[in-house]
């Protein structure tokens, strides 16, 4: 995990880890670098529900694409699951977070 920006000492990035990822609703997983070459690597997927509303983003080089109908929610459902396959489970992924996160000057 690397990151080009960075948070002084204080800055809210610093809790965003102890925070937000504490939140029942809020799951991030970290996909380690030693994988290598997996499914999600062309660009993130964000799946958002809100009042039973299920809305989707998927990110590519160059572009985003927003995403509502159900077949494409399905698509973008089966692309996270195959993606979690290779993260670290919740715990050690807030716990990588954390690490980098001391990191960044």
């Amino acid at each position: 995990m690397s990151e080009s920006s960075g948070s002084a000492p204080g800055h809210p990035v610093d809790d965003l880890a102890d925070d937000e990822c504490s939140l029942p609703h809020v799951s991030i997983f970290v996909v380690p670098s030693s994988v290598g070459a997996y499914a999600g690597l062309d660009g993130p997927i964000s799946l958002a529900t809100v009042q039973g509303r299920t809305v989707g983003v998927k990110d590519a080089p160059g572009e985003s694409t927003v995403v509502e109908d159900q077949a494409g929610i399905a698509v973008l459902e089966r692309q996270w699951e195959a993606i979690r396959e290779y993260a670290l489970p919740q715990g050690a992924s807030l716990e990588l977070l954390k690490k980098a996160m001391q990191t960044w000057t």
